[in-house]
């Protein structure tokens, strides 16, 4: 698992992203409005094989937060359980998938 931080090649993330939901300019804007942005990259080798673009929502008057993942790829198991690590972090009681 590894998290894509804002020193990733912004146009690499947008070439290999399945929908503009997943684009870097998208994840912007939501980290504007105040929302948390995760990018996760999955590789193979040496190259940017997918991305998977969290936004994590606090829940008002509450330690926890919902995640959305918006289309993109089918999540491998592996991303699955990274997904699942990165949930926890931020006490997210589920994270929607939207596979494109």
């Amino acid at each position: 698992c590894h998290i894509l931080d804002d020193s990733f090649d912004h146009n690499l993330i947008n070439n290999v992203a399945v929908h503009p939901l997943q684009s870097w300019e998208w994840g912007e804007a939501r980290k504007k409005m105040g929302i948390e942005v995760v990018r996760l990259g999955e590789f193979e080798g040496e190259k940017l094989k997918n991305i998977f673009q969290i936004t994590f929502h606090k829940i008002p008057h509450s330690p926890f937060s919902v995640g959305y993942l918006p289309r993109t790829a089918f999540p491998s198991v592996a991303m699955v359980e990274c997904i699942k690590e990165e949930a926890k972090k931020r006490n997210a009681i589920f994270v929607k998938l939207e596979p494109n």
